[in-house]
């Protein structure tokens, strides 16, 4: 009766997880959608010039020159005419192509696709493992060498979606520190989500507690 208990609760939690988890992939395209149309529309094969031809999307992050403090735009009310203070903290670059493309640009532009194809890998894997845990709970295997791998694995896929995240972020401030240049704002590194570092430490710690708990059960046996 425990047992099956148990196995309703990881079903449930199992669902309420993979529920969470296309949740938040769902999202991000949404809320990507509108910049992937415009990365997708940019530029075009031009088969007479054997070139690409048309315009690149940046993504700009900003910060004052002046400090935090400084507002160096101003925005009009609409129920008055009063002007208030304003900045930009984010926007969006049109740029024609170049024929010619600086050769730093050229490796990080590389190495940006080489971190997504590595993302998305991890971004795969990560319900894979998380399903074969889940398979190995389901059948009581709970302190085992298995599990503690497989939350391993958990771990240090999350950790590293935030590390890719992170590395991109800086791909991206690099690149734009090198084609931008603004009066009053300086070209700032995107924030990186803290919550894949988060949750990636917090399984780890919990594949220690059951590394722990196998140790334990290995002695107890031993014992008897």
């Amino acid at each position: 009766m425990n047992t099956f208990k148990l196995t309703n609760k990881i079903n449930i939690l199992s669902i309420l997880a993979v529920l969470a988890y296309a949740l938040l992939i769902i999202s991000s395209i949404i809320d990507g959608k509108e910049d992937f149309t415009l990365g997708f529309n940019a530029a075009r094969y031009d088969k007479e010039s054997k070139s690409l031809v048309g315009h690149e999307i940046h993504f700009v992050s900003l910060k004052s020159k002046s400090g935090v403090a400084h507002f160096p735009e101003t925005i009009e009310g609409k129920l008055s005419d009063i002007k208030y203070p304003a900045k930009l903290t984010t926007i969006k670059v049109i740029r024609p192509t170049e024929p010619e493309v600086d050769k730093q640009i050229i490796a990080y532009n590389i190495a940006g696709v080489l971190l997504i194809i590595l993302y998305i890998i991890i971004i795969v894997l990560l319900p894979i493992h998380f399903f074969m845990l889940i398979g190995a709970l389901k059948r009581n295997e709970i302190f085992s060498s298995n599990n503690i791998r497989m939350v391993r694995f958990l771990g240090f896929e999350l950790l590293s979606i935030y590390a890719i995240s992170f590395c991109i972020n800086y791909l991206e401030f690099k690149t734009n520190s090198i084609l931008f240049n603004f009066t009053d704002y300086e070209i700032a590194r995107a924030q990186t989500n803290a919550l894949f570092l988060v949750l990636g430490i917090a399984i780890l710690v919990i594949g220690e507690i059951i590394k722990k708990g196998e140790e334990i059960k290995t002695d107890t046996d031993l014992t008897i």
